[in-house]
């Protein structure tokens, strides 16, 4: 195999694909360690694949949060963590449709180990929540927070999509190889996971009408709307902390499924060891599945009613649960129910990872990622996702201490820059955590840490 002319047609094909997708971390897509550890198997199946006897992870925790709607400034952000407030933030001056998106991760025990010289086995648990509002149109997004400056303005809602969920789960992964030789190591991996769902809701419009009068009350609503809420979402909803406020009963039930394939090539001459690698190239898809909730009474398909008024504010009323505002609309016959359903699924964030690890020299690393979202905002189902996003990475790394700077960009044309730091079993990191620091504003923003541990370490059999 000749090394360089491979090497820059993968440097090529990376940099074409950042390019196109307009590819920030999410769910701790980071740019890694040269080890396939634990912690990666929910990116990639393939990484239980190690030359370790046993991996540990005793815990972990991630989130990520952005919008193209509203800006922080840096100010502001220490509010996040002692109650957000509302003068920091900045209305987005562009009037394309805006969307809001976050996910949170808490990852339980997890751990890796061999079965044979070819074979793995990984177990991993964590918690999720994942949110998404997608195409809210400009002029209703600017009716949040404001009076109307027309009451006779007809505002429109086109394939508007709203859902979010919280939810368990345990994964078992399994991996091999595939192929190898001296120089060359080619790997795969899948994962079976089984879902615990506690609780989600969402709202789609897949076309509407409304107008608002003078005290900011809806009216003349016409189209058609899709409401799902699980039974106890609208108390986790209202008190605007879903993941403290919600009861410990188990409402959904799914399963999803991970694949992906690692390939490494390693130069004999000059290589610490046998299982260092001099380029290593993965790529995935995870989160193939849905999740099936229990539903409320209030779940169901609505038609709005010509001329009649809603009693609903535009800022609701944080008094009221959004299924006593749903019953409220009913009996004054604002709105009509045309479908009830005893059950309503949630998509999982299906994606697609691509990965790029090339060493550079003894110590230091550049690794290229991206993450393509494959699902896509509905106006009749619940869809949550994850946000196309890709980026570069310089890494130090020794047996020790790794230290990375990573740049990313988002589908939404967010820029960032982090840092992220391994030090013995320990992790911590952000890949925007420099962003606020050379800029005014953020409107994305993540970080993540955890403990993570190789116990009985031995050299590769490969």
């Amino acid at each position: 195999m000749k090394l360089f002319p491979a090497v820059k047609l993968c440097l090529a094909t990376f940099v074409i694909l950042c390019c196109f997708s307009k590819a920030a971390a999410q769910s701790f897509s980071s740019v890694g360690i040269s080890k396939n550890v634990i912690t990666d198997a929910f990116i990639n199946p393939a990484y239980v694949v190690n030359d370790d006897d046993l991996q540990v992870n005793l815990f972990g925790a991630s989130g990520y949060a952005g919008s193209n709607a509203y800006s922080l400034q840096k100010q502001g952000i220490s509010s996040l963590f002692t109650g957000v407030s509302n003068p920091y933030f900045i209305m987005s001056t562009n009037h394309g449709n805006k969307a809001i998106w976050g996910n949170a991760d808490f990852l339980g025990p997890a751990a890796s180990f061999k079965v044979k010289k070819k074979y793995y086995l990984g177990v991993f648990t964590r918690l999720r929540y994942i949110m998404n509002v997608d195409n809210l149109n400009d002029d209703a997004f600017r009716l949040m927070g404001s009076q109307p400056a027309d009451t006779t303005k007809v505002y429109n809602l086109n394939k508007f999509s709203f859902a979010n969920q919280l939810f368990a789960q345990i994964g078992v992964a399994y991996g091999g190889i595939i192929a190898h030789d001296e120089e060359n190591l080619f790997t795969g991996g899948i994962s079976a996971n089984y879902m615990v769902g506690y609780a989600a809701a969402g709202l789609t419009v897949p076309q509407a009408t409304f107008k608002v009068d003078q005290k900011n009350i809806l009216y003349d609503m016409q189209g058609n709307v899709n409401v799902g809420f699980t039974p106890y979402a609208n108390k986790w909803l209202s008190k605007g902390s879903p993941l403290s406020n919600f009861a410990n009963t188990q409402t959904g039930r799914g399963f999803g499924i991970d694949m992906g394939v690692v390939y490494e090539y390693r130069q004999l001459e000059g290589m610490e060891t046998k299982s260092d690698y001099l380029v290593r190239f993965a790529g995935s898809i995870t989160d193939i599945g849905s999740i099936s909730y229990a539903a409320s009474t209030t779940t169901g398909s609505y038609t709005g009613r010509e001329g009649a008024y809603g009693i609903y504010s535009v800022n609701k009323d944080n008094t009221k649960t959004y299924g006593q505002a749903i019953n409220q609309l009913q009996t004054d016959s604002a709105i009509v129910q045309t479908g009830k359903a005893s059950r309503f699924k949630v998509t999982l964030p299906t994606a697609m990872h691509l990965s790029m690890d090339l060493r550079l020299g003894t110590h230091f690393y550049l690794n290229a990622n991206a993450l393509l979202n494959l699902r896509s905002a509905s106006g009749d189902k619940y869809v949550t996702h994850y946000i196309t996003s890709g980026g570069l990475g310089l890494r130090y790394e020794n047996k020790f201490f790794a230290l990375a700077v990573p740049f990313s960009v988002n589908a939404e044309g967010a820029g960032n820059m982090g840092l992220i730091a391994y030090v013995g079993p320990f992790y911590i990191g952000s890949t925007s955590l420099v962003t606020p620091v050379i800029g005014n504003t953020v409107n994305n923003f993540d970080v993540f840490a955890g403990v993570h541990f190789v116990l009985n370490k031995k050299k590769s059999d490969y």
